[in-house]
């Protein structure tokens, strides 16, 4: 099994060497695809990065997986995700993942992915894992396992709007599914291009959760400020328009907020299996339906 990584940074000095060393320090049984895309950065990231390319080069890294390949892209792009893109395009791993220049990877966070894989097979094609916030000193300040998201909310838009977004550096997909998604439209996008990206994939799979904690997102002065008005109206041209609720869309909602606020992991826990067994329940009456229907 093989996990392509990609990092796209541009004047990112104060906290990259971090996401590079949590990629390439996994451990497991598996090989590791990096690429990095830099956008000419002004300050000393590229030279950061070459650091680690020519350290790779001349065999002086320590390798705790089965292999390890870096490459490194620098010029200048049109923004985030024409630099993702570019990066994106040439993954030739089994699992796929981006991670942006100032968050980072736990410990055995590919091991944990690569079994949950493993495990539910089709199931997975793509997973969000424990969400985990830290400040700029490293301090976690929020962490929390997602609902299982239904994928016609996300196709609806319910889930970015009423509902929180999925969190995407705990988001690993295979290259299967990604190679369903439109990478040139992907590209145009200037600030919703993660949400294209689940909205492509949630036309194909539904989003499984892995109850692990895998990555942080680090929350400090110098995130990439989004224009919130500019964001939602790509979000809605994704989505054909403002969502429209219906009643178990509400009911959804009013049970998010009280999970949030009255639940423990625990039950959230518990109540993501009791989502996946009526999944499963549904697919098989799907697949006896189908017979019955030739």
């Amino acid at each position: 099994m093989k996990f392509s990584i990609v990092t796209v940074s541009y004047n990112s000095e104060k906290y990259i060497e971090e996401t590079i060393l949590s990629v390439i320090t996994q451990r497991g049984d598996f090989d590791i695809e990096y690429i990095l895309v830099d956008g000419k950065s002004k300050d000393s990231t590229c030279d950061i990065i070459q650091k680690y390319v020519d350290k790779h080069n001349k065999g002086e890294l320590d390798i705790f997986c089965n292999s390890l390949d870096i490459k490194f892209i620098c010029e200048k792009d049109d923004g985030m995700y024409d630099a993702l893109s570019k990066g994106l395009s040439i993954v030739t791993g089994d699992i796929v993942a981006y991670i942006n220049s100032d968050d980072f990877y736990l410990p055995n966070a590919f091991k944990a992915i690569a079994a949950e894989m493993k495990k539910h097979g089709e199931k997975a094609q793509w997973i969000n894992a424990k969400n985990t916030w830290y400040n700029k000193d490293g301090i976690i300040e929020n962490s929390m396992l997602p609902l299982v998201p239904s994928r016609k909310r996300i196709l609806k838009g319910i889930h970015g709007t009423s509902l929180p977004s999925i969190q995407q550096e705990s988001t690993f997909w295979t290259k299967a599914l990604q190679d369903k998604m439109d990478m040139k439209k992907f590209a145009e996008y200037k600030l919703a291009g993660d949400f294209f990206m689940w909205h492509e994939f949630a036309k194909h799979a539904n989003l499984h959760i892995c109850n692990s904690n895998v990555s942080g997102f680090r929350h400090h002065e110098t995130n990439k400020s989004h224009d919130l008005s500019g964001y939602m109206n790509e979000f809605y041209d994704i989505v054909g328009g403002k969502p429209r609720k219906n009643i178990f869309d509400l009911w959804h909602i009013f049970m998010y907020k009280f999970y949030v606020k009255y639940t423990s992991d625990n039950m959230i826990r518990r109540h993501n299996e009791y989502v996946r067994i009526f999944r499963h329940i549904g697919c098989k009456l799907s697949e006896k339906l189908g017979k019955k229907s030739h």
